[in-house]
């Protein structure tokens, strides 16, 4: 049974905090809700606890929120909970479903923990929330939006906005050197395996023909997309800009920002394309877009037809073949659609 939230909520001036979603793309689909519970409650102070590297993609997000960032999983004496409690938070808002974040909003004397309540986390929210059967509200944005701003006359997911504070910019121009000729970004890599990578030689044979319309290729990825990228960056030469594994979370935005087209595999550098508002070609094997899609102005999804599931194998047989069928043409062909600033052949 739910408990009371009537005196959190009636506090115009409640300091409230939202426990993040510890995967770059399940914390942008996040976001909607973070911004639709800003807009309309324009005067609560709103804090976003993130572990590790998502502590500096929280702090991309464009609105007034305090980010608290802390590393590793906390003990019992962590100093995160005397930060915590010091806030003085009237209200968790709880968005993953392990029992260590609940457990940290608990061990923090936050008084009322709202969230799913699902698995072992469930005696410790007390504010238990359901999700939505609706056919039209399956993509897990949906999920986070009926947890924090429930509004039944919602039509459409509001799409995330991130934004790169302009000394961050600077800073990466000036560390990485500026671009002059039109770029197009790649992410080969994908943290979920071989079931959610396009074959590298497809990625080559499109950068290629993006190269000899004068584009350069970005290719971004973390320290475990560096082979892949190296093989792509090593095959396409001068043409191409290797950046796997050597930027910040901050400088790859940066970077994602200015590119005039982004083509990647379901990862979280696609979610992060698609919330800087980049044209993106995103590929899909097996994984259900319905669920998980970008949410952008401007995203086109390939995807051959067949069963879809929201969790896959790290390397499946099927998904792996049904993205090898994915063709460079119709990549170019949806990134024509997308619209372009030189013409690729």
């Amino acid at each position: 049974m739910s408990g009371s939230t009537a005196s959190a909520s009636a506090d115009p001036a409640a300091r409230e905090l939202v426990v993040s979603v510890n995967w770059i793309g399940d914390a942008i689909m996040a976001i909607p809700a973070v911004q639709e519970t800003l807009r309309r409650r324009p005067d609560l102070r709103l804090s976003v606890l993130a572990r590790g590297g998502l502590a500096a993609l929280w702090r991309l997000f464009d609105g007034p929120i305090d980010v608290i960032g802390y590393q590793g999983r906390p003990g019992l004496h962590h100093p995160v909970f005397n930060d915590l409690r010091q806030r003085r938070f009237s209200r968790a808002w709880i968005l993953p479903n392990s029992f260590r974040t609940a457990w940290i909003a608990t061990r923090a004397g936050i008084p009322v923990r709202t969230g799913f309540g699902r698995g072992l986390q469930f005696p410790l929210i007390n504010d238990r929330r359901g999700v939505s059967s609706s056919p039209d509200r399956r993509h897990q944005a949906w999920e986070y939006l009926e947890l924090m701003d429930p509004d039944p006359s919602r039509a459409a997911i509001p799409f995330p906005r991130l934004a790169v504070p302009a000394a961050a910019a600077a800073a990466t121009w000036t560390r990485l050197g500026a671009w002059s000729d039109p770029v197009i970004g790649m992410i080969p890599g994908a943290a979920r395996g071989p079931s959610k990578r396009w074959p590298p030689e497809h990625f080559i044979a499109t950068a290629r023909r993006f190269a000899a319309a004068g584009c350069r290729i970005a290719l971004f990825g973390g320290p475990d997309d560096q082979p892949v990228c190296s093989t792509i960056a090593a095959a396409l030469g001068p043409a191409a800009l290797d950046y796997a594994g050597r930027t910040s979370l901050a400088e790859w935005a940066t970077l994602l920002s200015a590119c005039a087209l982004v083509v990647a595999n379901d990862s979280g550098g696609m979610h992060l394309a698609a919330a800087l508002d980049r044209p993106v070609v995103a590929l899909y094997g097996m994984t259900d877009p319905d669920r998980t899609g970008p949410l952008g102005r401007r995203c086109t999804i390939l995807q051959r037809g067949g069963p879809r599931a929201r969790d896959i194998p790290r390397d499946s047989t099927e998904a792996r073949a049904r993205l090898a069928a994915i063709s460079p043409d119709e990549v170019i062909a949806a990134a024509r659609a997308l619209g372009l600033p030189v013409e690729v052949t």
